[in-house]
């Protein structure tokens, strides 16, 4: 919607003028769409509502009125992605991908002209498509075929006279589109029927020398993979849009008019990315009208890694040592909206491609050293291993506590980089409580996977699991201890309420890995009963471990203690409810009664206490029975 005044009628030249996403903006060049064109919803005096062209790119836009006077936006026009339109009988409306070979999409074959690496190369280009996005082809093998015909086939081919006129020069490839639909055409969707790829050879004027991959390109070639990345975003119904190079080098966005020699983008990028969701999503409400059996096309299961883009919450708590982290450089892509400006990523700051990245927040517990160890590193392709430019992955810290605003990022805490397993060079004296956002990429577009193991003493303990039973008698509490570092000691804690905990053991000392500890509660309360671990560390902070509640279903509960027994003895008698009287009485081993005792009880712990040190050494029986003399418990005791 344009708001304004002035616009007069439209009639005459009256039109609207984008920046047109074929070209770059320095060149001048407009796409312009006329007032009596259908993409103009509706022109008067003050306002104009138009359906943005896919040729439109990102830029400043104008009003042409009636006499021809120019009246320029004062804002620019962001278009993130592009999608493809065709015009029918006069209607103009975007392309639909369509289940056209009854398998849920495409069928793509490969022309007899290619040759192996050609067609290795475009066989990464796809499978990125397919596994980042869903997009559903399926592998047709080969064709005679050496054209773009439009007769349904999806065919790769390279430029030869057999499809007329060479590739222009400076064209390094071409996506042909083909699109058909039902009429009425304003009430049917337009589906997408065939796209080829030509890609540039010898016959075609001009010289271009490709890197067919997966290596990374010299200065003075082209990456055919690139290439064809774009070229299949096409296919995908994505148009042109335009996005300036970072440093003169990286385009921020894969569907940019042009690509430059050197350049490897073999991810999709966040523009693209969302765009080819959008394209190849299913949609049942899609309508190809009566003359067609085809239907929307069947999208596959998106592969990407859910760290793709920077964290919106930040960690309150520490990192747990020895966590360990998967990440997927193979299934990332960049977002120049929200990452790192080019400068401000390696160490020193002399600028680098940005293509796929990841992110991830650790937070330090006691200040101190981090180390971090690489396993499972994995490249993609395979045969990409020995390059001579190894694949490599980055990481940048940045020592912030919220994401910063896209192409504003600080310069970094600190860099490393690696090109297999292994440990890293720690990082010494860091601060307590203090987050670090890691920003993990690949190296000219490397495409690794790996696991990141977090350790040092800037980090607390790691539990690897804190449980326990309620058995008939007591309370069994386990847990095993993964990895720790800067730990003092352990204190099992146990509450009545979950709020108010007590320490009822202490561990300390070294501890020992993968072994499981055990401790019998023998005085549960009757009820529920709260446990958790206190971890002290040698710097006086403290973490908790998770809390585990075990509920008992007795109604009384009596223990007995010490046993043996030096001056008194202890009953301590919980119950979920009011007893009333309650007799104790103490035998020696001839049965001659030599303590008795009467009290009442109440609700919640009762202790009762028998001295005994003016007994003789020997052996007891300790009963205890309720006010109808009905024996509740019998204890063994031994006297000292």
């Amino acid at each position: 919607i344009i708001s304004g005044s002035g616009f007069g009628t439209p009639t005459g030249s009256a039109s609207i003028r984008f920046a047109d996403g074929n070209y770059d903006p320095a060149s001048g060049i407009k796409y312009e769409v006329l007032a009596t064109s259908d993409l103009i919803v509706s022109w008067t005096d003050t306002e104009v509502k138009i359906k943005v062209p896919s040729r439109a790119g990102s830029g400043y836009f104008s009003l042409v009125d009636a006499t021809g006077a120019i009246s320029g936006s004062p804002y620019t026009l962001n278009v993130f992605y592009s999608i493809l339109s065709f015009n029918g009988s006069g209607t103009t409306k975007q392309s639909n991908l369509a289940n056209v070979n009854g398998l849920g999409g495409y069928t793509m074959m490969y022309s007899s002209n290619m040759t192996a690496a050609a067609i290795a190369t475009f066989n990464r280009s796809l499978n990125t498509w397919k596994e980042v996005s869903g997009l559903n082809v399926t592998d047709g093998g080969t064709t005679g075929s050496s054209s773009a015909t439009g007769d349904g086939k999806c065919v790769v081919f390279m430029d030869n006279a057999a499809n007329g006129s060479p590739l222009s020069a400076g064209v390094l490839a071409v996506c042909y589109s083909f699109n058909s639909y039902c009429l009425p055409s304003a009430t049917n969707d337009f589906r997408k029927t065939e796209f080829d790829v030509n890609i540039r050879s010898s016959y075609s004027t001009g010289t271009i020398t490709f890197s067919y991959g997966p290596c990374p390109p010299s200065t003075s070639t082209i990456d055919l993979e690139a290439v064809l990345l774009h070229e299949l975003g096409h296919g995908l119904n994505l148009g042109h849009i335009i996005s300036g190079p970072q440093g003169g080098v990286n385009p921020p966005k894969l569907m940019n008019y042009a690509v430059s020699n050197g350049v490897k983008r073999v991810s999709p990028d966040a523009s693209c990315y969302q765009g080819s969701l959008y394209t190849c999503t299913t949609n049942p409400l899609v309508s190809f009208g009566s003359c067609t059996s085809s239907t929307s096309i069947a999208q596959a299961t998106p592969i990407i890694d859910d760290k793709d883009e920077c964290p919106l919450v930040f960690p309150t708590t520490p990192t747990s040592q020895g966590t360990m982290i998967s990440f997927d450089l193979a299934h990332a892509t960049s977002n120049n909206d929200g990452d790192p400006q080019y400068t401000n990523i390696t160490c020193p700051a002399t600028g680098t491609a940005v293509t796929n990245n990841l992110y991830y927040v650790v937070r330090t517990d006691a200040g101190g050293t981090m180390s971090i160890n690489v396993s499972d590193f994995t490249v993609f392709p395979p045969e990409a291993s020995s390059c001579a430019d190894l694949p490599t992955a980055r990481i940048t810290f940045y020592q912030v506590d919220a994401c910063p605003t896209g192409q504003s990022f600080p310069f970094p805490f600190a860099c490393r980089s690696f090109t297999g397993d292994g440990p890293l060079t720690s990082f010494t004296g860091l601060p307590a409580n203090t987050n670090y956002l890691l920003y993990i990429d690949g190296y000219k577009n490397s495409k690794t996977s790996f696991k990141l193991t977090f350790n040092g003493d800037a980090f607390p303990i790691k539990l690897e699991r804190f449980s326990g039973v309620a058995k008939t008698s007591s309370n069994e509490l386990t847990w095993v201890i993964a990895a720790f570092s800067g730990v003092h000691k352990i204190n099992l804690e146990k509450s009545a309420n979950g709020v108010e905990f007590t320490a009822i053991s202490a561990y300390q000392g070294d501890f020992m890995l993968n072994k499981e500890y055990v401790y019998n509660d023998m005085k549960p309360f009757i009820g529920s009963n709260y446990y958790r671990l206190a971890i002290y560390n040698k710097d006086g902070t403290i973490q908790y471990s998770n809390v585990v509640l075990l509920k008992r279903n007795e109604k009384i509960k009596i223990n007995v203690f010490p046993n043996p027994v030096i001056d008194k003895v202890t009953i301590a008698i919980n119950t979920a409810e009011k007893q009333g009287t309650i007799h104790v009485q103490l035998y020696n081993n001839v049965g001659q009664l030599m303590v008795i005792k009467t009290t009442n009880i109440t609700e919640g712990i009762n202790n009762i206490e028998i001295k005994t040190g003016q007994l003789a050494a020997g052996s007891y029986k300790l009963i205890i029975a309720n006010k109808e003399q009905e024996v509740i418990k019998s204890v063994n005791l031994q006297k000292l």
